[in-house]
């Protein structure tokens, strides 16, 4: 095969299988939360606690291969680890486009967003090039040891994991999202949110899904039986880029007030129940911070009232609480609980909880805000 081909299809394949898990691996707690979609759309919650850990492993073996295929290293190998993934990818997402299980695969993240049916076409383009490069496995040639080349192939998987694992333990290096810092939110028009509440029964693992508030919630029995799992929203009307709704815990509508209001710090958690006492600890220093110079901050969150007021009950500080769409704050920022510095609807900042302010930084952010 004409030597040109056999090249642009390996640089071709290998910059999109790169491009595929760098995007990914600088949001792995986003790849995990369209794992867990899957995993849900398949009956699988079961494996829904080991979503994260797939998520780094898939975006660095992702990032590896396309690598292996930039540095012509391992080809035979190589060529059919890329062959198999690319037959499993363009069923998956066949079956995505027909069934739609899921309405996004996150083939790339937040960075492009695809279709089903275009993720499909793309991958069976990917599948001509890979197909040039599984008959051509043998062709290809490197000047370079095997133990040099294996051992850059454990660099690039080793490098890209810890790179994973930074964005999860801070904030993704590279925001994708419409909430990244710098943006403005706009309030919604001609779109009326419709909220699921997603449960699961605590004996046999089955799922469940409501339209709010028509759900058992008065019931104890039933809610002895059940857990909350989560929510998500679906807008009926004109789309928008942001999905940012927020009420109070009566239900009224209170997004206009927020997003006219000037240097709000927002805490963002969509469960309070997976907070733990050092977050909480970590929570009640920020604030009295913000008690101490007079700054206004409020919370959001997906969680429900009875969560809430175990909350408000323990730490005297939890207060000025609203709620909004659980996947909304996922979307917003990639920790929970995380925090939004917003100055008239624009997110001047954000944080991760291992990342507050502190020192010279809390210092420079006081003088910007007087």
């Amino acid at each position: 095969m004409n030597r040109f081909f056999r090249t642009f299809s390996r640089l071709f394949v290998g910059v999109v299988f790169v491009f595929s898990g760098f995007v990914k691996g600088v949001d792995p707690l986003g790849f995990a939360y369209k794992l867990d979609d899957y995993f849900i759309a398949f009956g699988m919650e079961w494996a829904m606690m080991f979503s994260l850990f797939l998520s780094v492993m898939l975006c660095a073996f992702e990032f590896t291969v396309g690598a292996m295929l930039l540095s012509n290293i391992k080809m035979k190998f190589t060529s059919w680890i890329v062959t198999l993934l690319m037959a499993f990818f363009t069923l998956l997402t066949l079956n995505d486009a027909i069934f739609e299980p899921v309405p996004d695969c996150g083939c790339f993240g937040d960075a492009i967003k695809l279709t089903n049916w275009e993720t499909f076409y793309k991958n069976i383009v990917l599948d001509v090039f890979v197909v040039i490069i599984f008959l051509s496995r043998n062709n290809y040639k490197s000047s370079l040891k095997c133990f040099t080349q294996w051992s850059l192939a454990v660099i690039y998987f080793v490098v890209l994991m810890l790179f994973s694992f930074y964005n999860y333990r801070h904030l993704p290096l590279i925001d994708f999202r419409p909430y990244k810092v710098g943006n403005k939110i706009e309030m919604q028009s001609d779109a009326d949110a419709v909220y699921y509440l997603q449960y699961k029964n605590i004996e046999t693992g089955e799922s469940q899904e409501y339209i709010s508030p028509n759900y058992p919630w008065n019931d104890s029995v039933w809610l002895s039986k059940w857990e909350y799992v989560g929510q998500r929203v679906e807008k009926q009307g004109t789309e928008q880029e942001f999905d940012f709704v927020v009420e109070t815990l009566e239900g009224d509508d209170v997004t206009e007030s927020i997003l006219e209001w000037e240097n709000v710090f927002v805490f963002v958690s969509y469960d309070l129940s997976k907070m733990s006492e050092k977050d909480m600890e970590k929570v009640g220093r920020m604030i009295h911070e913000f008690d101490q110079n007079n700054i206004e901050y409020l919370w959001i969150t997906a969680s429900l009232p009875d969560e809430i007021e175990k909350i408000a009950a323990y730490y005297p500080y939890f207060n000025s609480v609203f709620l909004a769409d659980g996947i909304m704050l996922k979307t917003m920022i990639r920790t929970n609980p995380g925090l939004v510095w917003l100055d008239k609807g624009t997110i001047r900042a954000k944080w991760h909880q291992n990342d507050y302010p502190t020192g010279k930084k809390w210092t420079e952010i006081q003088n910007q805000i007087r």
